[in-house]
C-alpha cells in the first residue's frame, strides 16, 4: 500500500511563542548545535514538531503505521525530538544537505519504500509548484503571496521503522524547508501557526534544548 505525503488541513491558530537563541546562526548555513526556537505538538495519531534553525525550518511528523493509530507516547515524542535535534546539529548549507541517513536515526530504520517520491532517497526542489505538488496545501506557507518572503528550497524524506517483531511501526516524514535568510524562517515559524497547513492542536514551546 502506498501512503501519500499528503494530509488533510483545516485551522486558524494563533499562539504566543518565544523566541529561544542557543547559538548564531546565519542565512547561509548553521552553527549553533540545536534549534534557535521549536515547538511540538499531538494530535492523538502524530507528533509534530517545528523547529527554526538559522536560515531553515524544519518540519517532523510522526506516526504510527497503519495510519490512525493511537501515538500519545513518550516514546514516540523523544524520536520526534531526536531527530530534529540530529537535523538541526548538522552544518550544511542547503536544505538537502540536513536530511540525515536512515542510519543516523537512533533506533532501527530505513528509508521508507511505501512513499514513491522519496523511495529511493531524498528528494529536494527549488520548484514551488513541485512542492505544492507535493505537499498538496503543506507548501502554501512558504509561498503565500501576501508575504515578502518565499522559501528559495525544500528537501524532503520519510523513514519507517525496521523491526519484524512490531505490528504498528512508526513512520516519520521529515521537511526541511531553506529560507533566504534566518529572520525570513523566524517569520515562517511564527506565521506558520495562523495558516491552514497546521491542524488546530495545543503547541508547546521547547526550550533551547529539549521540550517539555
Amino acid at each position: 500500500m502506498t501512503r501519500s505525503g499528503r494530509f488533510s488541513l483545516c485551522a486558524y491558530l494563533t499562539l504566543s511563542l518565544t523566541t529561544l537563541a542557543c547559538g548564531s546562526s546565519n542565512s547561509g548555513g548553521t552553527t549553533s548545535t540545536t534549534w534557535d526556537q521549536a515547538r511540538i505538538a499531538n494530535t492523538g495519531t502524530r507528533w509534530w514538531m517545528n523547529a527554526q534553525k538559522g536560515a531553515f525550518f524544519l518540519e517532523v511528523r510522526l506516526q504510527l503505521y497503519p495510519a490512525g493509530s493511537p501515538v500519545d507516547d513518550t516514546v514516540g515524542k523523544k524520536q520526534a525530538i531526536d531527530v530534529t535535534k540530529i537535523v538541526a546539529a548538522k552544518s550544511g548549507s542547503t536544505a538537502l544537505s540536513l536530511v540525515p541517513t536512515a542510519a543516523e536515526i537512533p533506533g532501527s530504520w530505513i528509508v521508507d519504500p511505501d512513499v514513491a517520491y522519496t523511495a529511493n532517497g531524498p528528494v529536494a526542489t527549488s520548484d514551488s509548484g513541485k512542492a505544492i505538488e507535493w505537499f498538496d496545501g503543506g507548501a502554501d506557507p512558504f509561498f503565500d503571496s501576501t508575504k515578502s518572503y518565499h522559501a528559495s528550497a525544500v528537501a524532503w524524506e520519510n523513514y519507517k521503522e525496521n523491526d519484524a517483531s512490531k505490528s504498528d511501526l512508526y513512520v516519520l516524514d521529515l521537511r526541511v524547508w531553506q529560507m533566504a535568510s534566518a529572520a525570513d524562517a523566524r517569520s515562517v515559524y511564527v506565521d506558520s501557526l495562523q495558516s491552514e497547513s497546521f491542524a488546530p492542536v495545543t503547541w508547546a514551546t521547547c526550550t533551547a534544548t529539549d521540550c517539555p
